[in-house]
């Protein structure tokens, strides 16, 4: 089996899926692809100007990163603050270093959107493979959609839109306002299921980052795993193995609907759509 095709089904889905709530970066789209290499220099540089001189700094800045994937990007931001105050180091406060990480990863970001509105680039190239194909798929399936992420409400809004899957969430699009505090995707799946009356055995939840899989298990909800290598395509192992770890039900290395995840999620009546077209928007 090629490395690209892979739907590793560790459980199948207890009940017919009657909503999914799906994370944004790195499953749905690459468009802030290669955030964590962008964070983790930030934050190494900052440990390392302050005297950090811990053996397995990276390998702590790598896990902290993997653990806090889909939490508001304030919170990683406290975690350097914390450890920068433990090394009796000067610092300012989280939002600052916010800022400065988001400016820095935000010269990337800008140069993909400029090449999608410029069609230079099309839309395909920066979205995780089959996702829009596979959105369309819940859709036509009688699935309700969410949206919920924990990159910051005006962007993931913007880059929704951008790629076309702005509209296609009739639950809406869950993100942090930028503010400290008060954002929990376990809270929301919950607040979800109480909205739409759906028992957590009907709700699929969809992501790549450890905090909705965490809630995913929690809730007694099935969960799909991104397990993609978005530098080179197919499989990460890496990641693979961190979703074994925390019982990630079934694990793809892409979207794209397939006899074998249609199984997997109880979708297997469900007619197998063919890739939409996607095309570059005109400029701008």
């Amino acid at each position: 089996m090629r490395a690209a095709l892979l739907v590793e089904t560790r459980r199948t889905a207890p009940q017919r899926p009657r909503l999914a709530a799906l994370d944004f970066d790195g499953t749905l789209s690459l468009v802030r692809a290669g955030w964590q290499q962008t964070m983790a220099h930030m934050l190494l540089a900052a440990l390392d100007a302050a005297g950090d001189v811990a053996p397995r700094r990276a390998a702590l800045v790598a896990a902290m990163i993997e653990r806090t994937t889909g939490r508001p990007t304030l919170e990683q931001m406290a975690w350097l603050v914390a450890r920068l105050g433990r090394l009796g180091a000067a610092s300012p406060d989280a939002a600052v270093w916010k800022a400065r990480y988001l400016a820095a990863l935000q010269h990337t970001i800008d140069a993909r959107l400029a090449e999608l509105r410029a069609g230079t680039r099309d839309r395909a190239s920066l979205m995780v493979p089959g996702a829009a194909a596979f959105v369309d798929w819940l859709r036509h399936a009688g699935v309700a959609l969410a949206l919920v992420s924990g990159t910051d409400r005006a962007a993931v809004l913007a880059e929704a839109q951008a790629l076309g899957l702005a509209d296609s969430f009739e639950l809406g699009i869950w993100a942090p306002d930028g503010a400290a505090g008060g954002f929990s995707k376990a809270a929301i799946l919950a607040g979800l299921l109480e909205r739409t009356a759906v028992a957590p055995a009907q709700l699929l939840v969809v992501g790549d980052g450890a905090v909705e899989l965490d809630a995913a298990r929690g809730l007694g909800a099935h969960s799909l795993a991104l397990a993609l290598d978005e530098q080179r395509g197919g499989v990460d192992a890496r990641r693979r193995r961190q979703h074994r770890a925390r019982d990630a039900a079934v694990i793809v290395a892409d979207l794209t609907p397939r006899p074998a995840l249609a199984a997997a999620l109880g979708l297997a009546d469900v007619q197998l759509p063919q890739s939409r077209p996607v095309r570059a928007r005109r400029p701008v």
